[in-house]
């Protein structure tokens, strides 16, 4: 092993810049994504050329052209502000004061003020100064002796310091404060130097027109010129939207709700439609541009349709957009319907269809990818074709169905659907659990009085199982019905006519009291989600997850039950798979895609959200139970009291994996270089950082799915054995299920150097002498050959020359002849010619051979000796290439940075200048 210095780039720890090859580059400094060896070239995330994105000087020109100007602003003066003796002592008093934190601030302003002979003038002189980064933290500094002063002046009333305040001074203010930045700093300033809004008025239109958008935006806060006059959002709104400096633009849009809904109005059009940012390109470079498309503009939409009431209904593009998505999505759940959902999933898609006309050949087109026969049968029904479906007609003729699209009669006819309703206790009884409760004792609940008398039943129950069904739109979720259960009745409640009948928040208080009993267990599957939905669904349960109690859920409860009780594994997820883990049946899931806001609901519906809640309290016994009768009742107890959601959770420590401490998972140390590993996209620069230290780690490239992964590791393995898996979050998860326990490691820190230690500490790794630096951080290969700085001169000024260099004569073919052609004989000459059969111009150095003419090594690789600065190898005696891609290191000023910054985990000391590996080690 050796180690390798500085490379060809300009230093070890620094990589080659964005899109540029490792043999073409040289002093490259970029450390984001799409470096080589690690990345792909730039990409374009906005999906659109640059030339979409700039616009031309003409159409700049003219949206500032729209913003009126005038002469009749006041002048900014120019005040000499300087701080007589007894301000300065003050003012270092004062920041003395408040790097100390020994006492209150106006233990020196406020004798300061008292003892001032113009006390709101000292105030100004004092702000005027909060200005050189050597006097600390600016802004605190100033908002504190604004504060100070207008406390001192409330209890010194009789100060008529303000008579002594020119307008002169008011206009130096606001021109100061103004380029402050911090809105409540202004706002406070401009109150206490009593500036008067009308003077300043015509000031904001010379901001804009001088691109100072937020100091505008600042100003007319501050001032409260918003109430006076309305502003046009592409005078400093839009401006600011694009320049990303969005705290500015929302505190303004809180107080103007004109603005703000004009604002997502000019959202809502860019989609589809990118030309109206065109008039303001050159505000902004291409990057942040490209956040207003796509789906962070989607995002930044949903942001403040929400954050300021504003209506999806209003938002035609925007409307329409998730109106689509939301449909596609659920056209391709027809892939996991068979003949008993297939009526719910048609029942759902009629309400779509019959809301969204225009949608109909979307729907067609898309149905007919996944399904051809389902969508002639959809064809004929809406009486459409389109001709990306008109093959499915080819040999009939299209029927127009007169059918109506009245609620009562589209959604509960099935027979019009052509499908019968399967009685799930007459078919599956073998295979799928059956809910034991009668008809009679499933109860729906959609009156005040039916629920206070379910309520009062339920509250003398020790345990209940839970579950609600959402309305399965593109919006808002709601709550449709929420399912309460005990083992002898099922309690069904209409949240939709629930929420519009009981208004009062007095009324839902029995519910909540039910959650906030001690005495009664709440069991759920996912448990967490649905009680914070109903909370958002009625705003009188706003408080029901603060509220509750003993709330289980049994999706955490699974794993470790699971292995307590050594119940039979299951490939079915969810809850129908713990069902068969616990109870010997699956749960019928054929109404799981239903549409739960129609009414009434039919009796498969009401049979299928009675089971999800019962079936919860089910398999609570039946764990309960089993632990009994093996003896491990305490330590049932104590999962279930591990599990409980309203537990406190304990803060995640750096080294520890879910509260539980990870331990390293080789009992002996091992060397860096018998480590092999395999990063995830996410972590391409601790694969950098691995390669420096001596692994051998690969990684995925940007873009690529996760689970490459596995394949990658795969094709590892075929060399190295045995290959780890890092990842993180829960791709980490998923990828542990594919492997042996400890192949898979899900890294907790988040800084590099961090994850760095936390990967030698979880494979026990204990570093050498010579591991730092020994494989090159591009390719990962630890071959290198060691040259000298003559050799590396002789490769340059060959390359620099621009002559082509002769090639390298093979072995007992020189010719003394003038005239030689180099015409070998067939029998002795190989078409496929390998440089390590010419010997004529080869020179030897450690670690294999190189031609000086060409710069190639006894490998083929060749070495771009252009890539160092001709003074770099003057200043240098030795040099590494690197034996697969040719990339050039050296010792150079960033050694011992990069040393300094491993060595704390490393505990070694580098040797600077190993001796290279041989050729024949295996990489």
């Amino acid at each position: 092993m050796q180690n390798v210095p500085q490379s060809a780039s300009g230093g070890q720890g620094r990589g080659h810049g964005r899109g540029q090859s490792s043999l073409k580059s040289s002093a490259g400094r970029g450390r984001g994504r799409g470096r080589n060896g690690f990345g792909k070239s730039k990409i374009n995330w906005s999906g659109q050329g640059e030339r979409n994105l700039y616009a031309t000087k003409e159409k700049h020109e003219n949206f500032i052209s729209r913003i009126p100007r005038t002469d009749n602003i006041p002048a900014k003066p120019t005040l000499d502000l300087k701080m007589t003796t007894e301000e300065d002592k003050c003012f270092s008093d004062l920041l003395e004061l408040i790097k100390n934190k020994t006492s209150q601030p106006r233990t020196v302003l406020f004798p300061h003020f008292s003892s001032s002979k113009n006390p709101i003038l000292s105030c100004l002189t004092l702000c005027s100064n909060c200005r050189h980064p050597s006097e600390g933290k600016q802004r605190s500094v100033l908002a504190i002796i604004l504060q100070e002063f207008d406390s001192w002046k409330k209890k010194n009333p009789q100060d008529d310091s303000h008579s002594k305040f020119s307008e002169k001074h008011k206009d130096f203010c606001f021109y100061f404060f103004s380029n402050h930045g911090n809105i409540d700093v202004a706002r406070n300033a401009f109150r206490i130097f009593q500036l008067q809004a009308d003077r300043y008025e015509n000031v904001i239109n010379h901001f804009c027109a001088n691109y100072e958008f937020k100091r505008a935006c600042v100003s007319v806060i501050a001032l409260g010129l918003h109430t006076r006059r309305s502003y046009s959002i592409s005078w400093f709104c839009i401006p600011l939207l694009i320049q990303g400096k969005h705290d500015t633009l929302e505190a303004y849009l809180r107080i103007s709700l004109t603005s703000a809904k004009s604002l997502v109005l000019f959202l809502d059009s860019l989609i589809g439609n990118p030309s109206h940012l065109h008039p303001y390109a050159n505000l902004a470079k291409p990057a942040a541009l490209s956040q207003l498309s796509g789906k962070p503009l989607d995002r930044l939409i949903k942001k403040y349709s929400s954050m300021f009431n504003v209506e999806a209904i209003e938002l035609p593009c925007y409307f329409n957009k998730v109106k689509t998505q939301d449909l596609i999505y659920w056209i391709g759940e027809i892939r996991n319907t068979d003949s008993e959902s297939l009526v719910s999933w048609r029942e759902l898609m009629e309400v779509k269809l019959e809301s969204s006309p225009h949608l109909h050949q979307v729907f067609l087109n898309r149905l007919a990818r996944y399904d051809q026969e389902e969508a002639r049968h959809w064809s004929r029904k809406l009486n459409c074709m389109t001709k990306e479906t008109s093959f499915l007609f080819e040999d009939t003729e299209i029927e127009s169905l007169e059918e109506s699209w009245d609620e009562h009669t589209f959604t509960s006819d099935l027979s019009a659907l052509k499908i019968t309703e399967v009685d799930e206790h007459e078919e599956g009884r073998n295979s799928y659990f059956v809910l034991p409760l009668k008809r009679e004792q499933v109860i729906f609940v959609e009156t005040l009085a039916a629920l206070k008398q379910c309520l009062g039943e339920l509250s003398k129950e020790t345990i209940l199982g839970v579950d609600g069904e959402f309305t399965a739109g593109p919006y808002v979720k709601k709550m449709s019905i929420f399912q309460i259960s005990s083992l002898n009745k099922a309690y069904i409640l209409d949240m939709n006519a629930l929420s519009h009948k009981l208004k009062k928040d007095d009324d839902w208080k029995p519910l909540e009291n039910l959650f906030a009993n001690e005495n009664i267990y709440i069991l759920g599957f996912g448990i967490t989600e649905d009680l914070k939905l109903l909370s958002n669904t009625v705003p009188g349960l706003s408080h029901l997850w603060k509220r509750s109690t003993q709330v289980i859920c049994l999706e955490k409860m699974r794993k470790g039950l699971a292995d307590l009780l050594q119940l039979t594994a299951t490939t079915e997820k969810g809850l129908s798979g713990f069902t068969e883990m616990v109870l010997g049946s699956r749960l019928n899931k054929s109404n799981q895609i239903s549409n739960w806001d129609r009414r009434p609901l039919r009796e498969s519906q009401l049979t299928y959200a009675a089971l999800d809640a019962y079936v919860c309290v089910a398999i609570f016994q039946r764990l309960h139970e089993t632990a009994a009768a093996q003896g491990k009742t305490a330590e049932f107890d104590k999962i279930l009291k591990n599990r409980n959601c309203k537990q406190p959770e304990a803060k995640k420590n750096a080294k520890t994996d879910g509260g539980k401490k990870l331990e390293p998972i080789h009992k002996e140390p091992i060397t860096p270089s018998e480590l092999s590993v395999v990063c995830d996209t996410m972590l391409q620069g601790l694969c950098k950082k691995l390669r420096v230290c001596g692994v051998n780690a690969v990684a995925l490239e940007n873009g690529q799915d996760h689970n490459e992964c596995l394949k990658l590791r795969k094709a590892q393995s075929e060399k190295f054995c045995p290959v780890y898996v890092i990842s993180s979050g829960t791709p980490a998860l998923r990828l542990a299920k594919q492997l042996k326990p400890g192949f898979c490691l899900s890294l907790q820190e988040t800084s590099l150097d961090a994850q760095l230690a936390e990967v030698f500490r979880y494979f026990n790794v204990v570093a050498k002498d010579g591991d730092l630096f020994s494989r090159c951080v591009i390719c990962n290969c630890n071959k290198y050959l060691k040259v000298s700085d003559k050799l590396l001169m002789r490769i340059l000024e060959s390359e620099s020359s621009g002559k082509p260099a002769p090639p390298c004569v093979p072995a007992g073919y020189e010719s003394d002849s003038e005239d030689s052609e180099f015409a070998f004989p067939d029998k002795s000459f190989n078409e496929e010619l390998k440089y390590e059969d010419s010997v004529s111009d080869w020179e030897e150095v450690e670690g294999g051979k190189v031609d000086p003419r060409t710069g190639i090594t006894g490998s083929g690789v060749k070495i771009n000796a252009l890539a160092v600065p001709r003074p770099v190898i003057e200043s240098n005696k030795e040099f590494w290439i690197c034996g697969s891609c040719g990339k050039i290191y050296w010792q150079g000023s960033h050694w011992n940075k990069a040393q300094n910054r491993v060595k704390s985990f490393l505990n070694v000391a580098p040797t600077p200048n190993p001796s290279p590996q041989d050729d024949t080690e295996k990489n």
